[in-house]
């Protein structure tokens, strides 16, 4: 998830009756609790992915020009990164997919005991609430299908972008709810109250990505996928889904990702089918690849096929 766009993943609320009294969820009229009724959410796993789906695209379909003038400058200015990649990789530029993804450099920081606190809390009511709704009950086969390993170019495109929709879970909550506490007690059949707390606190990192989710460490989330919320094992941004479309209507097996965010600069990565994710090169390392006049032709030509492949001007048609 990202400032820069929103998921590509929609689904449309279901036809419910109005009701009035006592208030309920927006998109299937379930009665929400005091806490629920901030947010006009249930907490079940489709009505929170609407939820967080349409806020997303609202913020995106705003910023869409924003989005592709940022786009077309990244790869402007790292159209030498983009050509040596492309040179390294031992393809033409017209055979590499290309896309630009967005970028978090926040500082790895030991993770203070008032954060601590706030997402102790957090685990607290959310392991009240899972425990006041009885024996647990979840459907564990649908979640198992979203636990499956990410396709491989996602993975690379996360790598690059070094988590910057983890920053969503950063206010207190790590994107868990009562749903993912069930699904524990589910998956260990007597764990008790202080059992479980126990354990999504000693999974806590020593050092975490400042003022991001908790569970964001060095490496990306330090969370099993079984244990992760809904969220952050189905979610992905337009920027890495329209890179997947496009590696794939291409047949490619390689491709350029270039990293930008403001006051950071660009970060261009590669990956291929073979050697899965290469990150991005020092500028020590592009020295080798000099700005002679047959290099410039063919930085020029990795220019133009890059900036041939970002989206269009209008998001009409983009599946936004």
């Amino acid at each position: 998830m990202s400032d820069q766009a929103g998921g590509s993943r929609s689904a449309s609320p279901p036809d419910v009756p109005a009701h009035s009294g006592k208030p309920r969820c927006k998109f299937c009229e379930a009665p929400l609790t005091p806490q629920q009724h901030v947010e006009g959410v249930c907490n079940s796993m489709k009505c929170e992915m609407l939820r967080v789906q349409g806020a997303a695209r609202s913020v995106f379909q705003r910023n869409w020009q924003t989005y592709v003038g940022r786009q077309r400058d990244a790869v402007q200015e790292a159209a030498r990164e983009i050509a040596a990649a492309a040179a390294r990789l031992g393809a033409g530029p017209d055979e590499i997919a290309v896309g630009v993804v967005p970028r978090q450099e926040r500082p790895l920081v030991p993770l203070p005991e008032d954060r601590i606190a706030t997402f102790s809390a957090h685990l607290d009511k959310i392991i009240d609430e899972a425990f006041a709704e009885g024996e647990p009950s979840a459907d564990i086969d649908s979640r198992e299908k979203e636990e499956a390993p990410e396709y491989p170019l996602i993975d690379a495109t996360c790598a690059t972008c070094q988590g910057k929709c983890c920053i969503l879970g950063g206010p207190g909550n790590a994107f868990l709810n009562s749903s993912n506490i069930q699904r524990f007690r589910l998956r260990h059949p007597g764990a008790q109250p202080e059992q479980i707390k126990a354990h999504y606190l000693g999974k806590l990192p020593e050092v975490s990505v400042e003022f991001s989710c908790f569970y964001h460490g060095p490496m990306g989330c330090v969370l099993d996928r079984t244990e992760r919320g809904d969220v952050c094992n189905r979610y992905h941004c337009n920027p890495q889904t329209q890179l997947l479309q496009r590696y794939r209507e291409m047949g490619a097996t390689k491709a350029v990702i270039v990293a930008t965010e403001d006051n950071t600069g660009t970060h261009v990565a590669s990956f291929t089918d073979q050697d899965g994710w290469i990150p991005p090169r020092s500028e020590e390392d592009l020295a080798e690849f000099t700005e002679s006049g047959e290099d410039q032709h063919f930085i020029d030509q990795a220019l133009e096929s890059a900036l041939a492949q970002l989206p269009p001007g209008d998001p009409g048609g983009t599946g936004v």
